[in-house]
């Protein structure tokens, strides 16, 4: 699993960052259905994508039993490129809520230093 991070994001003021996920993989496998034998359609790379958590899959009681999704997320994100153009399914492991916990650092001097500390949901 990649270490997740964002870093300076911009989106689109029509959006808000509840409809966005960060892909923190350099690549994520975009499947047409939400399973890892479906076909890989597009490949993402350290991208923000629009999530449809209607459409999204959440585990089986008995995979959500054995701790598949440790973070309590959804199994598969139904999600799309921001301008739309690729469509498809990536596993919870890629995709990252970006008003989760957060880390800022800032470098100053030759030295980095922890200036913020963010907790879920602001």
């Amino acid at each position: 699993m990649d270490f997740p991070h964002v870093c300076n994001i911009d989106i689109d003021p029509a959006l808000m960052y509840a409809d966005v996920l960060a892909v923190t993989s350099d690549r994520a496998n975009v499947r047409s259905k939400p399973d890892l034998k479906a076909p890989v359609i597009a490949k993402f790379s350290q991208e923000l994508v629009k999530v449809d958590y209607t459409a999204s899959v959440l585990p089986s009681q008995k995979e959500a039993l054995k701790g598949v999704s440790g973070r309590g997320e959804r199994d598969w994100y139904k999600v799309s490129s921001l301008d739309g153009r690729v469509k498809g399914y990536v596993n919870w492991l890629v995709a990252w809520n970006p008003r989760g916990l957060r880390l800022h650092i800032t470098h100053s001097l030759d030295k980095w230093y922890i200036s913020t500390w963010v907790g879920s949901g602001d």
